[in-house]
């Protein structure tokens, strides 16, 4: 037996893990969320995206960068797999869209919630760099 077998059947193995784990996730997010299966599926696989990009990228950085950093920068990014549920939302509300569900309401609260992160590390970044917490 060659060694790329092995390798096969380990791709083999996590194709069907991450489908398992995309469909259990998907029923989930269509009874959370109350979206179609269409939609659930899509957000439930954006949501796999972002968790393990987030964990590779934590973990590739865990020397340079602190978690709550890490955690401050991956919150905006959190819009990735939000949005679809945000779209749906808003296509179901036609013709009165309200504006937190418009294309310029998400807009904004992306902005937002990027500029309350921002403030939370500038102030975290300040408040850790004091001279009081320094001579202790």
């Amino acid at each position: 037996m060659s060694n790329n077998n092995y390798i096969d059947e380990l791709l083999t193995l996590l194709a069907m893990f991450a489908f398992i784990c995309v469909s259990l996730l998907a029923f989930k997010c269509r009874t959370i969320f109350a979206l179609d299966l269409e939609t659930s599926y899509e957000v439930s696989l954006k949501i796999i995206i972002y968790v393990a990009t987030a964990a590779v990228l934590g973990f590739l950085t865990r020397d340079h960068i602190e978690f709550t950093t890490q955690f401050l920068i991956a919150v905006p990014f959190a819009y990735f797999w939000l949005e679809p549920v945000l779209d749906y939302k808003a296509i179901q509300t036609i013709p009165d869209v309200p504006f937190y569900l418009s294309g310029h309401g998400q807009s904004l609260g992306l902005l937002i919630v990027t500029i309350f992160c921002f403030a939370l590390w500038v102030f975290k970044e300040t408040s850790s760099s004091s001279p009081e917490s320094q001579n202790v």
